[in-house]
């Protein structure tokens, strides 16, 4: 039969667990003094209201650690995803833009986020905790903000450039050839007036070069007789 048997330093030991009733082991302590008294595991579970496997487990806890044994062991879980693969695979995939992995976007969203993370491990994660995991690695949800760059060019290297312009097309024109038509430049744009993106927490949008070359786009409107 389970029985222990104790010092006068255990039992000390054990009546200061139980006079804290904050103490997650007092129930514990009070099933090994009851061992101590002379009661068998299934009067102390019968006392207790616990299974008597439970009373057991305890009583073999304390006889292998003492009253640190008595303390609640948990279990470290399954390891979290969020943690293990997808946080890893947004701090390298998202130092750089979305088209150069092959997408035609060039800012972060949390859909294009999800069908990258589909395609690099085979897993499918929520929005929720594809949101969770950037916020955990910096990212904030912006618009990017328009700025000029170093390298544009000053306003008298505008004016000429302008002037040279003009002159260009009054050649065409005295020539015959060609018919000027207007277009409300107003809401005339080569991208997306209202953009929103992933980014890096006080880090700038992409490209992060600001001397790197955009491109330049001529429009031409003929008209034939």
């Amino acid at each position: 039969m389970l029985r222990i048997k104790l010092s006068e330093d255990q039992l000390k030991e054990l009546e200061e667990i139980r006079r804290k009733t904050d103490d997650p082991r007092n129930e514990r302590a009070l099933a090994v003094l009851m061992s101590n008294d002379g009661l068998s595991p299934p009067k102390i579970a019968n006392v207790l209201k616990r299974h008597y496997n439970t009373v057991v487990d305890w009583l073999n806890r304390y006889i292998d650690g003492g009253s640190a044994g008595l303390t609640r062991r948990y279990s470290n879980g399954r390891p979290s995803d969020r943690k293990a693969i997808l946080i890893p695979l947004l701090e390298k995939c998202l130092s750089r833009p979305p088209n150069e992995y092959g997408f035609p976007e060039q800012t972060w969203d949390v859909p294009l986020i999800q069908k990258m993370c589909t395609e690099k491990t085979g897993r499918c994660f929520s929005s929720d905790t594809i949101e969770r995991a950037l916020h955990d690695t910096g990212y904030v949800y912006k618009r990017p903000r328009k700025t000029v760059p170093e390298n544009a060019p000053s306003k008298e290297q505008k004016k000429v450039k302008v002037l040279s312009i003009i002159k260009n097309i009054k050649e065409i024109m005295d020539e015959k050839q060609t018919e000027i038509l207007a277009i409300d430049e107003a809401h005339f744009s080569t991208e997306p007036y209202v953009i929103r993106g992933w980014r890096k927490r006080g880090e700038l949008f992409f490209p992060a070069n600001i001397h790197e070359k955009t491109k330049r786009h001529s429009v031409w409107s003929i008209q034939f007789r």
